[in-house]
């Protein structure tokens, strides 16, 4: 029992309240500072008196967790020997929202019809077509007065008879030995159809990935890179065509990232991907007259287009908005998560957020062996309440990544999420890149990816997220591997997300294109961030932004998406965003059983001492009158009647009681405690 000569002078507790503010200080290095924000209190959970307070104490704070817009503290008053004086449990306080500026836009994107014709006049000049057979040549002779040539698969260059050549793929030298031919022969192409990755579905291991990438993207590379060094005259109309969507070939559908490079560095040439239908697939005479439509578009949009039987469409992007949801977090407190590229910007930045916020058990990654930098960077971290270790892993190489994930679910038992932040530039125009850079560039990514899934496809995961790039959405000069790789890593989500949908992975699977950072990843100068505020609108992305951005963007649905913070009227005009706004629906879930929200309305009324006609649904708590006692009845009373027994600060986060009857509908029953 408490000693009854104990009081709480309104001085001191109100000091010792304010020390909360010391743990809200720390919010740069993730989030806001403290003076930039706003709390109110609103609740305390219980008072423990044990002794008496004398003229000085001190307090010791312990940050328990945040949900929303609300942050708990446990405080213990001690005097200068240690004692434990007083104890103040489940301290809570509200951030009260500043006044918004419209400077952020969160895009997806959506696939828009447009009309399928084309002009009515036919460009002329030679057509190069790289397929596999002679089908869809001859098909194309068959609609067009150009002359049509062939360039298959082979073992070497050659040129045989009735306009067919072979080449190795992704072999640098051979394409110049083609166009070489080609001169000779008055053949230049004025336009090109590369077909060697149609009807050619996802490795799902690294051999079959690495030959469908010396097809697809190498072969792509060094015919382009041969043709700035040849400098041809005309200029060159590309297409990249490949059967399936984002989920069925993603090693094509990233082509786009690119093309829209390519097209940036060089003016004379245009570059777009076209995807088809899979099943069943276009007979060849169609296929053909759909492709010299997309031909006689030179000046189209440089968007990823699908043409099929139904017509055509150009995938846009979209405005976001990501609405509130009152479904289970996602980050749990004293959650298990991998982060790989941790020695990063932006891997340290999440890795001192989660460390903070969650007191995180996490694992980082690194291809460099730990040294004295990371050794300080684990101090840090575990000084911020986190469980952390480092190891050397290189997440491009299939067998590090399987051990290293076999030994974090040894570890802790779990593995919650993973983070894969890892990536390598190598920047450079595409006529002076070097084929050992961009498999530098490609491996991080793309192989990292591949084997990260594949390591962690039976783990029953909270969420995978992949840290992608603008620069995989719009293109960016010198950068064309990389933005390949990136919009590998965007197509990839979609995969697997389809993946979760069947049953046959688990978790959260989302691409996030971010852009440059203000604190974490690549710096850019003062010249550069204002050439991107006057060419895109976007200016460098602030820390609170895009670590609110990240915890709200795990509740939405859609596998891709992107935040982008500037002049948002620019935005919209760089990034050619759909005029009509497209809400991200909160994540399917069952409505609210009548039991549970007959039970909850019930006891309402019953602590308010009201009848049930008068508990409005669309009403919060707080409209109703509840105060901190009568929050603590009800979260009592719903104790009784439920699995748990929420706490005050728990009742009222939710903006309705309709809102806290799903909430408990959905998660009726407490997550057993992590290992």
């Amino acid at each position: 029992p408490a000693p009854t000569d104990v009081t709480l002078p309104p001085g001191l507790l109100d000091g010792a309240l304010q020390a909360v503010i010391g743990l809200l200080a720390q919010e740069p290095a993730g989030g806001v500072s403290a003076p930039e924000r706003t709390w109110l209190p609103f609740c305390l959970g219980a008072v423990h008196l044990h002794h008496p307070l004398p003229p000085e104490c001190f307090v010791h704070v312990t940050r328990k967790a945040r949900r929303k817009d609300v942050e708990t503290f446990d405080l213990r008053l001690i005097d200068a020997a240690g004692r434990v004086l007083v104890r103040l449990e489940d301290f809570a306080i509200r951030e009260v929202p500043g006044p918004t500026r419209e400077d952020t836009r969160i895009l997806g994107e959506v696939w828009v019809p447009e009309p399928l014709e084309g002009t009515s006049s036919e460009p002329t000049g030679p057509l190069l077509v790289f397929g596999d057979d002679t089908l869809l040549r001859d098909a194309l002779r068959d609609r067009t007065s150009r002359p049509v040539l062939l360039v298959r698969p082979g073992t070497g260059f050659r040129s045989l008879d009735d306009g067919v050549y072979e080449v190795a793929p992704g072999r640098a030298e051979e394409f110049e030995q083609l166009l070489q031919a080609l001169r000779r022969e008055g053949r230049l192409p004025t336009a090109m159809i590369h077909a060697w990755a149609r009807q050619r579905p996802f490795g799902p291991d690294e051999l079959l990935l690495g030959a469908e990438l010396e097809k697809g993207l190498h072969t792509l590379m060094g015919f382009t890179r041969a043709w700035l060094r040849a400098r041809p005259v005309p200029p060159l109309h590309l297409l990249c065509v490949g059967s399936g969507d984002a989920t069925s070939a993603p090693q094509h559908s990233a082509l786009s990232g690119f093309c829209k490079s390519i097209n940036r560095e060089h003016r004379a040439l245009r570059y777009r991907t076209v995807e088809l239908p899979d099943e069943p697939p276009l007979p060849a005479a169609a296929l053909a007259a759909l492709l010299l439509q997309e031909l006689s578009r030179p000046d189209a949009p440089d968007d990823a287009v699908r043409v099929g039987r139904t017509g055509r469409a150009r995938l846009r992007r979209r405005r976001l908005s990501l609405p509130e949801t009152d479904a289970p977090p996602l980050l749990r407190d004293r959650g298990v998560y991998l982060i790989t590229g941790g020695r990063g910007g932006l891997g340290q930045l999440f890795a001192q957020w989660l460390a903070r916020r969650f007191r995180a058990r996490l694992v980082l990654t690194g291809r460099a062996p730990e040294d004295a930098a990371v050794r300080e960077q684990l101090r840090a971290l575990t000084a911020q309440g986190a469980e952390v270790v480092y190891r050397q892993a290189d997440a491009s190489r299939g067998d590090e990544v399987r051990s290293l994930v076999s030994e974090v679910v040894g570890r802790f038992g779990a593995l919650h999420g993973v983070i894969h932040s890892a990536g390598v530039l190598r920047d450079g125009m595409v006529a002076s890149k070097r084929p050992e850079d961009v498999t530098e560039v490609l491996r991080p990514k793309v192989l990292g990816t591949l084997h990260l899934d594949e390591a962690t496809q039976h783990l029953p995961l909270d969420f995978f997220v992949l840290f992608s790039s603008l620069a995989g959405v719009i293109g960016n000069v010198g950068q064309s591997d990389y933005a390949f790789a990136n919009r590998f890593l965007d197509h990839f989500a979609r995969r697997r997300a389809a993946h979760v949908r069947h049953g046959q992975r688990h978790g959260r699977s989302l691409s996030i294109a971010w852009p440059l950072w203000r604190e974490g990843g690549m710096r850019v100068d003062a010249q550069t961030e204002e050439h991107l505020l006057r060419t895109l609108g976007m200016r460098p992305l602030s820390t609170r932004a895009g670590l609110d951005f990240f915890e709200r963007a795990l509740h939405a649905t859609e596998p891709v998406m992107a935040i982008v913070e500037g002049d948002v009227a620019a935005i919209d005009r760089a990034f050619d965003v759909s005029a009509a706004p497209a809400a991200s629906p909160p994540p399917a879930a069952s409505e609210a059983t009548p039991a549970i929200a007959e039970t909850v309305l019930l006891l309402i009324a019953e602590v308010l001492g009201v009848d049930r006609a008068d508990v409005d649904a669309d009403a919060s708590l707080e409209d109703h009158g509840f105060d901190a006692t009568t929050l603590a009845l009800l979260g009592a009373r719903l104790g009784e009647h439920l699995d748990r027994t929420p706490s005050p600060h728990q009742l009222v986060e939710h903006a309705s009681v309709r809102a806290l009857c799903l909430a408990l509908a959905l998660a009726p029953t407490p997550r057993p405690p992590d290992p």
